[in-house]
């Protein structure tokens, strides 16, 4: 396309109401951060158990979900176009499932009473300890919540039977046939303006296969793929969930860095920072026995407090930027705390 079309194109986008990037679930973030734009290449990473996968399903999953359904009877619903796939190598499709559902329920009885303690988390709703309450069951059944998830049931599609990159590539290419078509070797896409959103959690997950042997190999083709992908596929959003490096949580290494994620720790092959747009790093200094962050005592909030720090930035330049967050895995649920810095 010709960059003055292009140029008039988003100009007119934004007169008409509509968006020329996704926003974020996270206020301050988006001040410096624009959102995310199609044909981006996303990592989230962080040490183990810290919530990198619920972080990068809290901002690419529930959040644009939440949005679609707050906004289907306001005149900007049409800015929320975008379709979920989620390439899930660690958790099963009914696993995912049930954080989803988990998340959605919890804040619905948690506005609906005004108490945060009417959460429901996964141990809840799979009845672990005892049976799911009735007024869960029956909300769920007939009610509200039925309501809201058949209306985003169609705006996502989970994967739970890709291991390989090999298998990964080849579905991104029938999902180029599914929201677009080829005019000779040019990809069109159904709808422009829909953002096709591509997860991939996570990528040390990787087998092998004939043409990658080893794990080093897996992730360095997949990344380098994607590099292809999104240029040729140019509404596909891709989010790469890439856990930090054993070395990174050695004791030498939480001296000199306090435990925080870096570029230099990308687990298995670290040539993914550079082939990426953005790489967000998600942090608990409380794990590491740290209770003052930049300035912040965090004892308040022990190991629910994260910061969300921007490790590469290839078009804002914002490395260094962190954001304050307020946790809680047990319905995978994220706030910006209202803290300066």
């Amino acid at each position: 396309m010709n960059i003055i079309n292009d140029i008039v194109e988003k100009r007119n986008n934004i007169l008409n109401g509509n968006i020329n990037s996704f926003p974020y679930p996270f206020a301050k973030l988006n001040q410096h951060l624009p959102g995310f734009t199609m044909g981006s290449y996303i990592i989230i990473t962080a040490n183990t158990k810290v919530g990198k996968t619920q972080i990068a399903d809290y901002m690419f999953m529930l959040y644009p979900l939440f949005l679609l359904y707050n906004n289907r009877n306001n005149s900007t619903a049409n800015k929320y176009n975008f379709a979920i796939e989620c390439i899930s190598l660690e958790l099963s499709a009914l696993a995912k499932s049930y954080t989803i559902y988990s998340h959605f329920i919890s804040n619905y009885f948690i506005k609906l009473t005004n108490n945060v303690n009417k959460k429901v988390t996964i141990e809840d709703l799979k009845s672990i300890s005892q049976p799911l309450s009735d007024d869960v069951l029956n909300e769920l059944s007939t009610g509200k919540l039925k309501e809201f998830f058949d209306y985003i049931k169609p705006y996502y599609n989970i994967v739970d039977d890709k291991y390989t990159t090999t298998s990964i590539i080849n579905y991104i290419h029938t999902l180029a046939l599914k929201y677009g078509r080829f005019e000779g070797t040019k990809w069109i896409a159904n709808d422009p303006n829909k953002y096709i959103l591509i997860s991939i959690d996570h990528i040390s997950l990787l087998l092998s296969d004939k043409l990658n042997t080893n794990i080093f190999d897996s992730i360095g083709t997949l990344s380098k793929e994607i590099v292809k992908l999104k240029k040729l596929y140019y509404t596909f959003v891709f989010i790469v969930i890439q856990q930090q490096s054993a070395a990174a949580e050695n004791i030498q290494s939480i001296q000199f860095r306090s435990g925080e994620p870096t570029l230099d720790n990308l687990g298995e092959n670290k040539s993914t920072g550079r082939d990426a747009d953005l790489v967000f790093g998600l942090y608990s200094p409380y794990r590491h026995k740290i209770l003052v962050h930049e300035n912040l005592n965090i004892s308040e909030y022990k190991d629910n407090y994260r910061s969300l720090l921007i490790l590469a930035d290839r078009h804002y330049g914002k490395i260094g930027y962190f954001n304050r967050l307020y946790f809680d895995g047990s319905f995978n649920n994220f706030k910006e705390l209202n803290i300066n810095g």
